[in-house]
């Protein structure tokens, strides 16, 4: 049972891989994956072997702290694995893969006794919760065919993102427009 009651799944997310590659041979218009990633309870979204952060790796004034961070640091990890072999299975198409996460985690950083989702109401913990990557991967195909969305995409690429933008960047990329 993970925070607020929710059930939180045995399965990781790596299991979504060989799924995405059946469904990926269909060569869809825009597939959308959703993975469950770095949420509470961190200890249970990783396999055993992604154990390599330990709490003594960190300096944090306590020990639950040190846990917390170890293993939410090794559900990154993990999840950098999944994401990267979901988005090589794109290689041979003509395609843009786009990672982002639905929000971020307040790493105590609002409060030394609280990790999680943000918490509304709590600027600090908004802020941290508000942060999240974004990653856009162009294949070699895509950047062949389309150097000039390539080129749009790299201009971009230091800018702040906001993820109401998304449905505008798809547009963009797929290159469609509204009559108005």
């Amino acid at each position: 049972i993970g925070s607020k009651g929710m059930r939180v799944s045995d399965d990781l997310d790596s299991l979504l891989i060989p799924m995405t590659q059946r469904w990926n041979d269909d060569i869809r218009d825009l597939s959308v994956i959703h993975l469950l990633g770095s949420h509470v309870a961190y200890y249970l979204r990783y396999p055993k072997h992604y154990n390599r952060f330990r709490p003594a790796d960190y300096d944090r004034p306590t020990r639950r702290q040190r846990i917390v961070l170890s293993s939410y640091d090794n559900t990154v990890l993990y999840n950098d694995m999944v994401v990267s072999r979901l988005m090589r299975l794109y290689d041979r198409q003509d395609a843009v893969v786009i990672y982002f996460s639905d929000h971020a985690q307040d790493l105590f950083e609002s409060d030394r006794h609280f990790f999680g989702h943000g918490r509304d109401g709590v600027p600090a913990s908004e802020a941290a919760a508000a942060a999240i990557p974004m990653m856009v991967y162009m294949t070699p195909a895509f950047r062949r065919r389309h150097p000039d969305t390539e080129a749009l995409i790299r201009r971009a690429a230091a800018r702040p993102f906001n993820t109401t933008d998304l449905t505008v960047l798809l547009m963009q990329i797929m290159h469609t427009e509204f009559a108005e």
